[in-house]
């Protein structure tokens, strides 16, 4: 006896694209990792045979990481409008985070250089009044996959014995002081 398809019979069928979802059918959108045949098909409305957001493109070759080595599926927007958030790359912890998802931090090597900490963001806003505070021993690429909007401050600056993200990471004998020696323990940003 056979049993006409359904959108809940743990089958690829009736015209699903995978099992239950897809297809000209009534049954629910695919999520991203199955099989589709067209954009329809897809919950994120993309289809390349499988749902799937396309990888984020910049407007430019970045020239100091790979964006392919970025967790770009796990980036979402980040407004930040609650005072002073702050983001560690010595701990890879966050604070004040303004209840936004955090970004998944990924630390890169560099050749000729210290390894750095990219975090990969779809867009960002830091509202006036509001601020980004980075330090720790690592630098920090903020990777925008879309607009920037920055009306309050991104912060890699020294305070007092704090380096800046990044600050002090070849200073010898003066990594760590108070500023006296020959590195001022400043981070920077570009």
């Amino acid at each position: 006896m056979c049993l006409p398809a359904t959108c809940n019979d743990g089958l690829t069928n009736g015209g699903e694209t995978d099992v239950d979802c897809g297809g000209d059918t009534t049954c629910p959108r695919c999520d991203d990792g199955l099989v589709c045949r067209t954009d329809a098909d897809c919950t994120s409305g993309y289809c390349n045979g499988i749902c799937a957001l396309p990888a984020p493109q910049f407007g430019y070759p970045p020239s100091n990481f790979d964006p392919s080595a970025l967790s770009w599926r796990t980036a979402s927007g980040l407004v930040l409008d609650c005072g002073q958030s702050r983001f560690d790359t010595s701990t890879l912890t966050f604070g004040n985070w303004c209840g936004e998802v955090e970004p998944v931090p990924v630390r890169l090597t560099q050749v000729n250089g210290p390894d750095v900490i990219v975090l990969p963001v779809l867009g960002v806003d830091v509202a006036a009044g509001s601020s980004l505070r980075l330090t720790g021993s690592l630098p920090v690429i903020l990777a925008v996959f879309g607009n920037a909007t920055i009306a309050g401050t991104i912060d890699a600056s020294a305070n007092g014995t704090t380096p800046g993200a990044g600050g002090d990471w070849s200073c010898g004998a003066s990594k760590g002081g108070d500023g006296s020696g020959d590195c001022d323990g400043g981070g920077g940003g570009g």
